[in-house]
């Protein structure tokens, strides 16, 4: 026979088994949500790969289409390790090239400078010496070209056809002290050579040897050569005919006029002059600078006297030069146009 409490414990645990129930229910249905849920995206995962496989067979076939056809022209494309690579080889090796000929260009213009010092030290000439016998060489009418095209080499002159012109003054020392200064002129005239010739052969010598308190015994000489003239001229320091106690120079010029064309005249010009004499000797530097020059050269040892006088007479004599050359050509030029007219 049942009991009213047994019919109570049953139902109590009824309703515990509906419990429990519900709850695995519940956990089932959410494990499986989850497992669904992970299925969904490991579906979606795979489909991406497999995407993504697609797409990079499709780019290797077009790579690959892209490399056969650039085999087939012959000209492959280096990758960019391989440019970057040789690029910096190419850097370095431009940089101790560079290098190289940085110090060939410095060992260059440490040569020149000493053989621009010894071509001044080897053009000046002593002036104790005559000049007798260079005077009858500048006037040998049957070879006038061959002292002239030495003379020419010697002061370091180019082709006398050459476009090249030189234009400069310079004063150089020798061992005795005595100085010189070389003028070399060059220019082009757009004018015939009779036309030029006729003007310039008397104003060449007044340009040349007017000079204040010197007198000068000038023997000069015109030598007329098909398409070149040459006028030659000296100072003589000794002449019975015209004695003088002044004080002399060494002057020598030369003046060369080259027909380059029917109406193109080269002119090129060397004017070389020493340091003052007397038949009792050269002049002290110190008394030159002082009584020509307005120097003082009082308490300097020689090397000293030398660059300083030597600076002096460049930066007096250069402008000077100038506008002398200036002066003579716009008068010559004037003279020109007066006779055209």
């Amino acid at each position: 026979m049942t009991t009213s409490s047994d019919v109570a414990t049953v139902h109590l645990e009824d309703e515990s088994m509906d419990d429990l129930n519900t709850d695995l229910l519940e956990a089932a249905d959410i494990k499986l949500q989850k497992n669904t849920y992970q299925r969904e995206k490991q579906g979606k995962y795979r489909q991406q790969e497999r995407a993504l496989r697609v797409q990079l067979r499709n780019r290797i076939a077009d790579l690959e289409a892209i490399l056969l056809r650039a085999k087939r022209r012959g000209s492959l494309m280096l990758s960019w390790e391989d440019i970057a690579l040789t690029m910096r080889e190419e850097h370095d090796l431009a940089q101790v090239e560079n290098s190289r000929l940085d110090q060939q260009v410095r060992h260059v213009r440490t040569l020149l400078h000493d053989m621009k010092r010894w071509v001044h030290a080897t053009l000046s000439v002593c002036v104790s010496k005559p000049c007798q016998v260079d005077v009858a060489q500048f006037y040998t009418a049957a070879t006038p070209r061959i002292p002239q095209t030495r003379v020419q080499q010697r002061y370091g002159f180019p082709s006398m056809f050459s476009t090249v012109t030189e234009d400069d003054l310079n004063v150089v020392f020798d061992d005795s002290g005595c100085y010189q200064f070389i003028r070399r002129h060059e220019l082009f005239m757009q004018n015939s050579l009779d036309e030029l010739r006729g003007v310039m052969q008397a104003d060449i010598w007044q340009f040349m040897i007017n000079y204040a308190r010197l007198h000068s015994n000038f023997l000069s000489r015109e030598f007329v050569e098909g398409n070149r003239i040459v006028y030659v001229g000296q100072q003589m320091h000794e002449d019975e005919a015209a004695p003088t106690i002044k004080l002399q120079r060494n002057r020598h010029v030369w003046y060369i006029l080259q027909a380059i064309a029917p109406s193109v005249t080269k002119i090129r010009m060397l004017f070389v002059v020493s340091s003052s004499f007397s038949k009792w000797g050269q002049t002290p530097l110190d008394e030159e600078a002082r009584g020509f020059w307005g120097l003082d050269l009082h308490g300097l040892d020689e090397d000293s006297m030398q660059r300083k006088f030597r600076e002096h007479a460049l930066a007096v004599c250069g402008p000077k030069h100038h506008q002398r050359h200036d002066q003579y050509l716009e008068s010559l030029n004037s003279y020109l146009r007066t006779m055209r007219a």
